[in-house]
């Protein structure tokens, strides 16, 4: 936890950060992060924030992230290294039976396609020892941890992982690459042109009409006014998107 890996300490200029994952914060709430360089004030960065916010803010949210810089600057750093070491103990006694992801630390991430269920399937057998994950995709489940969480839960997650039976044979997935597609027109003019909804599978070739962002890792699998290929209808198909509207 010592070395500070935030957008910020890395030299991001501005960073907005939610706080309804893994604080106890409503859902919508987030924190808008500017770092040293950037030379504007709060109050202009309010006058910037209205032109894109509501005249009707929800005070309980605001209310929510008061409370929460409270919670932050009390002893939430203790919390979140005994979470840390919580959350690892998880995986370490789990991985020689599950494909354990590695990345950010309150995230249990599984492979279940390697062990012989998709991640709907290994979902739902959780969700029968009493185990809501995060996220479940066609070949992983991610149950997202945070400070809230007890021993107790730990052991309730790692015994239902134990009980569970895997069929072991691995279920094959096409690899899928995050890259750059051919521009057609940009991102606005693709957005208000004439558009047609049309099956993903049948969308090669056509020029996108609008964003698309897949989550897990929540960035666009293709933008407004790109060109759709084989490699994103792959990453579309593989998040259950079978429709996409295209420039008609």
């Amino acid at each position: 936890l010592e070395k500070n890996i935030h957008p910020i300490a890395l030299g991001a200029d501005m960073c907005c950060d939610s706080a309804h994952k893994t604080l106890p914060v409503l859902t919508g709430g987030a924190y808008l992060h500017t770092g040293e360089r950037l030379d504007i004030s709060a109050e202009e960065l309010k006058r910037d924030m209205a032109l894109f916010g509501s005249t009707s803010p929800s005070w309980l949210i605001l209310s929510a992230l008061d409370l929460c810089n409270k919670y932050l600057d009390g002893e939430f750093r203790s919390e979140l290294a005994k979470t840390v070491e919580l959350t690892d103990r998880l995986k370490e006694r789990t991985k020689g039976a599950y494909d354990i992801l590695s990345g950010e630390p309150l995230k249990f991430t599984v492979c279940a396609a390697s062990s012989g269920l998709t991640g709907y399937e290994l979902a739902d057998r959780l969700r029968e020892q009493g185990v809501e994950p995060e996220y479940a995709d066609g070949a992983h489940v991610v149950m997202m941890l945070s400070t809230h969480n007890t021993t107790e839960d730990m052991e309730r997650i790692a015994l239902a992982m134990e009980r569970i039976k895997m069929p072991r044979l691995r279920i094959e997935f096409p690899e899928l690459k995050l890259s750059p597609a051919e521009t057609a027109m940009r991102p606005r003019e693709a957005f208000f042109s004439r558009r047609e909804a049309v099956a993903t599978e049948t969308s090669a070739g056509r020029i996108a009409a609008e964003t698309v962002s897949v989550c897990p890792p929540c960035v666009p699998a293709v933008m407004a006014g790109e060109i759709i290929d084989e490699n994103i209808i792959k990453i579309l198909k593989m998040y259950s998107i079978f429709q996409i509207n295209v420039i008609k």
